[in-house]
Protein backbone atom coordinates (compact mmCIF):
# COMPACT_ATOMS: atom_id res chain seq x y z
CA UNK A 1 0.00 0.00 0.00
CA UNK A 2 1.62 3.32 -0.74
CA UNK A 3 1.41 6.60 1.58
CA UNK A 4 -1.19 8.33 -0.60
CA UNK A 5 -3.18 5.14 0.68
CA UNK A 6 -2.18 4.98 4.19
CA UNK A 7 -2.14 8.95 5.21
CA UNK A 8 -5.83 8.27 3.31
CA UNK A 9 -6.81 5.49 5.64
CA UNK A 10 -5.44 6.99 8.85
CA UNK A 11 -7.79 10.17 7.80
CA UNK A 12 -10.53 8.15 7.37
CA UNK A 13 -10.01 6.30 10.96
CA UNK A 14 -9.51 9.82 12.81
CA UNK A 15 -12.89 11.14 10.73
CA UNK A 16 -14.75 7.96 11.96
CA UNK A 17 -13.22 8.19 15.80
CA UNK A 18 -13.94 12.07 15.69
CA UNK A 19 -17.51 11.29 14.85
CA UNK A 20 -18.04 8.76 17.17
CA UNK A 21 -16.82 11.03 19.56
CA UNK A 22 -18.84 13.76 18.79
CA UNK A 23 -22.05 11.83 19.08
CA UNK A 24 -21.15 10.56 22.07
CA UNK A 25 -20.51 13.46 23.89
CA UNK A 26 -23.88 15.06 21.80
CA UNK A 27 -25.68 12.50 23.32
CA UNK A 28 -24.77 13.50 26.42
CA UNK A 29 -22.99 9.13 27.36
CA UNK A 30 -19.52 10.39 27.53
CA UNK A 31 -20.32 11.05 31.58
CA UNK A 32 -21.86 7.52 32.04
CA UNK A 33 -19.87 4.30 33.34
CA UNK A 34 -20.63 2.50 29.82
CA UNK A 35 -20.67 5.42 27.70
CA UNK A 36 -16.85 6.56 28.78
CA UNK A 37 -15.57 3.07 28.88
CA UNK A 38 -16.72 2.28 25.13
CA UNK A 39 -15.39 5.76 24.13
CA UNK A 40 -11.97 4.95 25.90
CA UNK A 41 -11.77 1.35 24.20
CA UNK A 42 -12.40 2.64 21.10
CA UNK A 43 -9.59 5.50 21.02
CA UNK A 44 -7.11 2.82 22.38
CA UNK A 45 -8.22 0.29 19.49
CA UNK A 46 -7.68 3.26 16.95
CA UNK A 47 -4.08 4.11 18.48
CA UNK A 48 -3.06 0.75 18.16
CA UNK A 49 -4.19 0.41 15.05
CA UNK A 50 -2.52 3.43 13.84
CA UNK A 51 0.95 2.80 16.02
CA UNK A 52 1.06 -0.32 13.51
CA UNK A 53 0.41 1.38 10.53
CA UNK A 54 3.36 3.97 11.51
CA UNK A 55 5.56 0.66 11.71
CA UNK A 56 4.88 -0.74 9.01
CA UNK A 57 5.61 2.27 6.91
CA UNK A 58 8.60 3.01 8.65
CA UNK A 59 10.06 -0.85 7.48
CA UNK A 60 8.88 0.31 3.92
CA UNK A 61 10.99 2.34 1.62
CA UNK A 62 10.21 5.92 3.15
CA UNK A 63 10.45 7.77 -0.03
CA UNK A 64 6.87 9.17 -1.67
CA UNK A 65 4.09 7.66 -3.26
CA UNK A 66 5.98 6.84 -6.57
CA UNK A 67 8.93 5.35 -5.21
CA UNK A 68 8.11 1.73 -5.87
CA UNK A 69 7.94 2.88 -9.51
CA UNK A 70 9.44 0.63 -12.45
CA UNK A 71 11.24 3.63 -13.96
CA UNK A 72 10.49 2.83 -17.62
CA UNK A 73 10.71 6.48 -19.51
CA UNK A 74 9.31 5.04 -22.61
CA UNK A 75 6.39 3.50 -20.97
CA UNK A 76 5.68 6.98 -19.19
CA UNK A 77 5.72 8.68 -21.99
CA UNK A 78 3.02 6.35 -23.53
CA UNK A 79 1.07 6.45 -20.00
CA UNK A 80 1.39 10.74 -20.48
CA UNK A 81 0.06 10.46 -24.09
CA UNK A 82 -2.69 8.41 -23.10
CA UNK A 83 -3.72 10.89 -20.35
CA UNK A 84 -3.64 13.69 -22.77
CA UNK A 85 -6.04 11.60 -25.36
CA UNK A 86 -8.84 11.08 -22.56
CA UNK A 87 -8.21 14.78 -21.45
CA UNK A 88 -8.84 16.18 -24.80
CA UNK A 89 -12.11 13.89 -24.99
CA UNK A 90 -13.00 15.35 -21.02
CA UNK A 91 -12.53 12.07 -19.45
CA UNK A 92 -10.08 13.93 -16.56
CA UNK A 93 -10.85 10.56 -14.02
CA UNK A 94 -9.23 8.78 -17.14
CA UNK A 95 -6.38 11.17 -17.93
CA UNK A 96 -5.84 11.50 -14.22
CA UNK A 97 -5.02 7.94 -13.49
CA UNK A 98 -2.89 7.88 -16.35
CA UNK A 99 -1.21 10.45 -15.79
CA UNK A 100 -0.50 9.20 -12.12
CA UNK A 101 1.03 6.18 -13.84
CA UNK A 102 3.32 8.47 -15.84
CA UNK A 103 4.74 10.37 -12.93
CA UNK A 104 4.76 6.81 -11.55
CA UNK A 105 7.12 5.55 -14.34
CA UNK A 106 9.67 8.53 -14.74
CA UNK A 107 9.04 10.89 -11.31
CA UNK A 108 11.36 13.39 -12.36
CA UNK A 109 9.55 15.09 -15.56
CA UNK A 110 8.13 17.88 -14.44
CA UNK A 111 5.78 17.83 -17.74
CA UNK A 112 4.33 14.90 -15.70
CA UNK A 113 3.05 16.72 -12.26
CA UNK A 114 1.84 19.58 -14.20
CA UNK A 115 -0.23 17.57 -16.40
CA UNK A 116 -2.02 15.72 -13.72
CA UNK A 117 -2.58 18.81 -11.75
CA UNK A 118 -4.52 20.21 -14.80
CA UNK A 119 -6.61 16.96 -14.82
CA UNK A 120 -6.77 17.37 -10.95
CA UNK A 121 -7.68 20.73 -10.96
CA UNK A 122 -10.74 19.47 -14.15
CA UNK A 123 -12.01 17.21 -11.14
CA UNK A 124 -11.88 19.94 -8.43
CA UNK A 125 -9.43 18.14 -6.80
CA UNK A 126 -7.41 21.37 -5.54
CA UNK A 127 -5.44 20.13 -2.99
CA UNK A 128 -3.70 17.46 -4.93
CA UNK A 129 -3.25 20.25 -8.32
CA UNK A 130 -1.57 22.35 -5.42
CA UNK A 131 0.87 19.64 -4.54
CA UNK A 132 1.17 18.41 -7.97
CA UNK A 133 1.91 22.11 -9.54
CA UNK A 134 4.54 22.59 -6.62
CA UNK A 135 6.38 19.26 -8.13
CA UNK A 136 6.57 20.64 -11.36
CA UNK A 137 7.79 23.66 -9.86
CA UNK A 138 10.57 22.16 -8.10
CA UNK A 139 11.83 20.06 -11.08
CA UNK A 140 11.22 23.32 -13.71
CA UNK A 141 11.24 26.62 -12.25
CA UNK A 142 10.64 28.21 -15.92
CA UNK A 143 7.55 26.13 -16.18
CA UNK A 144 4.50 28.85 -16.95
CA UNK A 145 1.56 26.07 -16.84
CA UNK A 146 2.54 24.82 -13.39
CA UNK A 147 2.90 28.60 -11.74
CA UNK A 148 -0.87 29.12 -13.23
CA UNK A 149 -2.46 25.41 -11.64
CA UNK A 150 -1.05 26.44 -8.53
CA UNK A 151 -2.53 29.56 -8.53
CA UNK A 152 -5.68 27.69 -9.87
CA UNK A 153 -5.46 25.39 -7.33
CA UNK A 154 -5.46 28.01 -4.18
CA UNK A 155 -8.40 29.75 -5.55
CA UNK A 156 -10.02 26.92 -5.71
CA UNK A 157 -9.17 26.31 -2.36
CA UNK A 158 -10.72 29.82 -1.26
CA UNK A 159 -7.10 31.16 -0.69
CA UNK A 160 -7.46 34.44 -3.29
CA UNK A 161 -3.65 35.54 -1.45
CA UNK A 162 -1.65 32.34 -1.76
CA UNK A 163 -3.14 32.75 -5.86
CA UNK A 164 -2.18 35.92 -6.38
CA UNK A 165 1.12 34.85 -5.42
CA UNK A 166 1.64 32.22 -7.87
CA UNK A 167 -0.04 34.38 -10.20
CA UNK A 168 2.41 37.09 -10.14
CA UNK A 169 5.41 34.61 -10.05
CA UNK A 170 4.01 33.39 -13.27
CA UNK A 171 3.71 37.08 -14.62
CA UNK A 172 7.41 37.30 -13.25
CA UNK A 173 8.18 34.58 -15.84
CA UNK A 174 6.00 36.20 -18.87
CA UNK A 175 4.79 39.64 -18.54
CA UNK A 176 2.67 39.04 -21.63
CA UNK A 177 1.15 35.85 -20.14
CA UNK A 178 -3.07 36.72 -20.62
CA UNK A 179 -3.78 33.90 -18.48
CA UNK A 180 -1.71 34.81 -15.06
CA UNK A 181 -3.37 38.55 -15.65
CA UNK A 182 -6.83 37.30 -15.67
CA UNK A 183 -5.75 34.81 -12.89
CA UNK A 184 -4.94 37.61 -10.77
CA UNK A 185 -7.33 40.24 -11.86
CA UNK A 186 -9.99 37.13 -11.18
CA UNK A 187 -8.02 36.60 -7.82
CA UNK A 188 -7.89 40.17 -7.06
CA UNK A 189 -11.76 40.19 -7.52
CA UNK A 190 -12.60 37.33 -4.79
CA UNK A 191 -10.29 38.76 -2.14
CA UNK A 192 -12.43 41.87 -3.00
CA UNK A 193 -15.67 40.03 -3.12
CA UNK A 194 -14.33 38.48 0.21
CA UNK A 195 -13.29 41.73 2.14
CA UNK A 196 -17.08 43.38 1.59
CA UNK A 197 -18.80 39.83 2.33
CA UNK A 198 -16.49 40.04 6.01
CA UNK A 199 -17.60 43.60 6.25
CA UNK A 200 -21.34 42.83 5.48
CA UNK A 201 -21.14 39.78 8.02
CA UNK A 202 -19.93 42.25 10.66
CA UNK A 203 -22.80 44.20 10.32
CA UNK A 204 -25.51 41.93 10.21
CA UNK A 205 -24.01 40.59 13.55
CA UNK A 206 -23.89 43.93 15.31
CA UNK A 207 -27.90 44.27 13.61
CA UNK A 208 -28.36 40.64 14.61
CA UNK A 209 -29.45 39.14 11.51
CA UNK A 210 -29.51 35.61 12.31
CA UNK A 211 -32.91 34.12 13.10
CA UNK A 212 -33.50 33.14 16.49
CA UNK A 213 -33.31 30.28 18.10
CA UNK A 214 -36.49 27.30 18.82
CA UNK A 215 -37.60 27.13 22.41
CA UNK A 216 -38.17 23.87 22.10
CA UNK A 217 -35.87 21.25 22.43
CA UNK A 218 -34.28 18.73 19.51
CA UNK A 219 -34.15 15.45 19.90
CA UNK A 220 -30.44 14.01 20.99
CA UNK A 221 -29.84 12.72 17.85
CA UNK A 222 -30.82 15.10 15.91
CA UNK A 223 -28.76 17.81 18.15
CA UNK A 224 -25.78 15.57 17.61
CA UNK A 225 -25.87 15.62 14.04
CA UNK A 226 -26.33 19.49 14.17
CA UNK A 227 -22.73 19.79 16.06
CA UNK A 228 -20.87 17.14 13.94
CA UNK A 229 -22.07 19.05 11.17
CA UNK A 230 -20.95 22.13 12.48
CA UNK A 231 -17.52 21.08 13.63
CA UNK A 232 -16.69 20.31 10.08
CA UNK A 233 -17.78 23.60 8.40
CA UNK A 234 -16.02 25.37 11.71
CA UNK A 235 -12.65 23.62 10.78
CA UNK A 236 -13.35 25.07 7.43
CA UNK A 237 -14.23 28.44 7.78
CA UNK A 238 -12.63 29.37 11.18
CA UNK A 239 -13.02 32.75 10.79
CA UNK A 240 -16.60 32.71 9.69
CA UNK A 241 -19.32 34.47 11.86
CA UNK A 242 -21.87 32.69 10.48
CA UNK A 243 -20.21 29.16 11.34
CA UNK A 244 -19.06 30.67 14.73
CA UNK A 245 -22.96 31.02 15.22
CA UNK A 246 -23.75 27.81 14.20
CA UNK A 247 -21.57 26.26 16.31
CA UNK A 248 -22.68 27.74 19.22
CA UNK A 249 -26.13 27.19 18.48
CA UNK A 250 -25.76 22.90 17.89
CA UNK A 251 -23.67 23.14 21.72
CA UNK A 252 -27.02 25.03 22.98
CA UNK A 253 -29.47 22.38 21.07
CA UNK A 254 -26.83 19.60 23.06
CA UNK A 255 -27.50 21.21 26.29
CA UNK A 256 -23.85 22.05 26.60
CA UNK A 257 -24.44 25.13 27.92
CA UNK A 258 -20.76 26.23 29.52
CA UNK A 259 -19.13 24.67 26.04
CA UNK A 260 -21.53 27.04 24.22
CA UNK A 261 -21.17 30.45 26.49
CA UNK A 262 -17.12 29.89 25.53
CA UNK A 263 -17.65 29.48 22.37
CA UNK A 264 -20.07 33.19 22.12
CA UNK A 265 -17.34 34.66 23.97
CA UNK A 266 -15.18 34.40 20.92
CA UNK A 267 -18.18 35.87 18.13
CA UNK A 268 -17.76 39.55 16.94
CA UNK A 269 -19.27 41.67 19.19
CA UNK A 270 -23.04 42.89 18.54
CA UNK A 271 -26.37 41.78 19.24
CA UNK A 272 -26.31 38.26 17.55
CA UNK A 273 -23.54 38.02 20.16
CA UNK A 274 -25.43 38.81 22.96
CA UNK A 275 -28.91 37.66 21.97
CA UNK A 276 -26.82 33.95 22.37
CA UNK A 277 -25.72 34.18 24.87
CA UNK A 278 -28.68 35.15 26.36
CA UNK A 279 -30.03 32.07 25.25
CA UNK A 280 -27.39 30.07 27.06
CA UNK A 281 -28.13 31.96 30.03
CA UNK A 282 -31.42 31.05 30.24
CA UNK A 283 -31.39 27.70 29.63
CA UNK A 284 -28.84 27.08 32.45
CA UNK A 285 -31.62 28.98 34.62
CA UNK A 286 -28.95 32.55 34.80
CA UNK A 287 -32.04 34.72 34.41
CA UNK A 288 -30.83 37.86 35.79
CA UNK A 289 -27.73 37.26 33.56
CA UNK A 290 -29.95 36.67 30.63
CA UNK A 291 -32.52 40.01 31.04
CA UNK A 292 -28.92 41.78 31.32
CA UNK A 293 -27.71 40.80 27.82
CA UNK A 294 -31.24 41.31 25.96
CA UNK A 295 -31.26 44.82 27.65
CA UNK A 296 -27.93 45.74 26.19
CA UNK A 297 -29.16 44.37 22.85
CA UNK A 298 -31.75 45.83 22.81
CA UNK A 299 -29.96 49.15 22.94
CA UNK A 300 -27.86 48.15 20.24
CA UNK A 301 -30.99 47.07 18.11
CA UNK A 302 -34.18 48.21 18.86
CA UNK A 303 -36.42 46.55 16.54
CA UNK A 304 -34.98 42.61 16.86
CA UNK A 305 -37.39 40.90 17.14
CA UNK A 306 -36.03 37.70 18.57
CA UNK A 307 -34.42 39.65 21.47
CA UNK A 308 -37.90 40.94 22.02
CA UNK A 309 -39.50 37.82 22.52
CA UNK A 310 -36.81 36.50 24.00
CA UNK A 311 -36.99 39.73 26.92
CA UNK A 312 -40.37 38.77 27.41
CA UNK A 313 -39.97 35.05 27.70
CA UNK A 314 -37.18 35.67 29.99
CA UNK A 315 -39.68 37.44 32.16
CA UNK A 316 -41.91 35.15 31.86
CA UNK A 317 -40.07 32.83 33.58
CA UNK A 318 -39.07 35.88 36.37
CA UNK A 319 -42.41 36.16 37.28
CA UNK A 320 -42.96 32.43 37.17
CA UNK A 321 -39.84 32.15 39.76
CA UNK A 322 -41.64 35.58 42.01
CA UNK A 323 -44.63 33.72 42.20
CA UNK A 324 -42.64 30.77 43.98
CA UNK A 325 -40.54 33.03 46.37
CA UNK A 326 -44.27 34.54 47.58
CA UNK A 327 -45.36 31.46 47.67
CA UNK A 328 -43.18 30.39 50.11
CA UNK A 329 -44.01 33.55 52.59
CA UNK A 330 -47.24 32.37 52.42
CA UNK A 331 -47.08 28.77 52.80
CA UNK A 332 -47.93 27.31 49.69
CA UNK A 333 -44.60 25.94 48.53
CA UNK A 334 -45.75 23.03 47.32
CA UNK A 335 -48.63 23.41 45.12
CA UNK A 336 -47.16 26.97 43.76
CA UNK A 337 -43.20 25.48 43.22
CA UNK A 338 -44.81 22.16 41.25
CA UNK A 339 -46.42 24.41 39.00
CA UNK A 340 -43.24 26.37 38.08
CA UNK A 341 -41.37 22.83 38.06
CA UNK A 342 -43.21 21.86 35.69
CA UNK A 343 -43.59 24.42 33.49
CA UNK A 344 -39.73 25.25 33.18
CA UNK A 345 -39.23 21.71 32.65
CA UNK A 346 -41.74 21.29 29.84
CA UNK A 347 -39.13 23.98 28.44
CA UNK A 348 -35.79 23.40 28.91
CA UNK A 349 -35.21 25.24 32.28
CA UNK A 350 -35.10 24.22 35.88
CA UNK A 351 -34.44 26.94 38.17
CA UNK A 352 -31.80 26.20 41.53
CA UNK A 353 -34.52 28.85 43.14
CA UNK A 354 -37.12 25.97 42.78
CA UNK A 355 -35.06 22.80 43.84
CA UNK A 356 -33.94 24.60 46.69
CA UNK A 357 -37.82 25.84 47.46
CA UNK A 358 -39.20 22.42 47.37
CA UNK A 359 -36.51 20.30 49.24
CA UNK A 360 -36.50 23.26 52.26
CA UNK A 361 -40.62 22.17 51.98
CA UNK A 362 -39.74 17.97 51.78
Amino acid sequence: MNSDHLALASTWRNAKLQEFEQRVVGLGLSETPVGAALLQRLQAETCAVQTLQKQQSQQADAGPWWADGEYDDDAAERANDTGTEFFGRQDYCAAFTHYTEAIRLCPRKATFHCNRAAAALKLQRFSIAATDARQAIKRDSQNIKAYLRAGQAQAGLKKPEEAARWFRRALLLDKTSSAAQRGLDTTKRAQGRAHAAALQEQAGAGRGDRPGLSRQPLEAEEAAQMLHSSEGMLKAQPASHAVQCSHAEALIACRRYPDALKSISLLQPGVDKLYLQAEGQWRQADLAAAHAALSEASQQAVSSSKCAGLQLWVQSLQHRMHAAEIACEDGMVLHICAQQQDHMLRHGVWHHSVATLLRSQI
